[in-house]
């Protein structure tokens, strides 16, 4: 039998303030792994923002700023961005169940997120609903300190990295 679940739409106004700050939270993190990606290309500003641009999911970004990493720093700046990365592949993927989840909430107005997903292989049968349950403000909160985190922690490192050419105004 299949369940129902209310959509309710009157959520704590706090609601809507920590899920808009872990959006630009992320936005701001997946633009400053494009600036590592054409600082470590050495190409300016518009002919390497024109590369980072067109890895369009962040595991993507992340795997073309690794691999370049790897040719271009030396092993102990590698391995420590190597590190942020780790964090930055976990991280996305709590952003993605947050941003890509259905949300409503609960009589006492809790922010409540639906977030089925295919369970393994793209031609599953299954869906997965484990994702979806009962999120505290303070569990957006935190992904998004920790996104600021991040964000912050590759500035540092692009710091010690050699400058990309400039070859563009912007």
């Amino acid at each position: 039998m299949a369940g129902t679940i209310p959509i309710r739409d009157d959520f704590e106004p706090q609601f809507f303030c920590e899920m808009g700050r872990l959006v630009v939270a992320a936005g701001r993190l997946e633009f400053v792994l494009k600036l590592c990606l054409k600082q470590l290309l050495n190409e300016g500003f518009t002919d390497g923002m024109l590369e980072a641009e067109q890895n369009r999911q962040l595991s993507s970004l992340c795997d073309e700023v690794s691999k370049e990493a790897k040719r271009e720093l030396s092993p102990e700046l590698f391995d420590n961005l190597s590190g942020v990365i780790a964090q930055i592949r976990r991280l996305a993927e709590q952003r993605n169940d947050m941003v890509h989840a259905m949300w409503t909430n609960t009589d006492s107005r809790e922010p409540f997120r639906v977030r089925p997903e295919l369970s393994g292989k793209k031609d599953s049968k299954f869906v997965d609903w484990s994702k979806t349950e009962l999120v505290p403000l303070n569990d957006l909160r935190q992904i998004r300190l920790q996104l600021e985190e991040m964000w912050a922690a590759l500035q540092c490192q692009r710091k010690m990295w050699p400058p990309a050419q400039r070859t563009s105004d912007f």
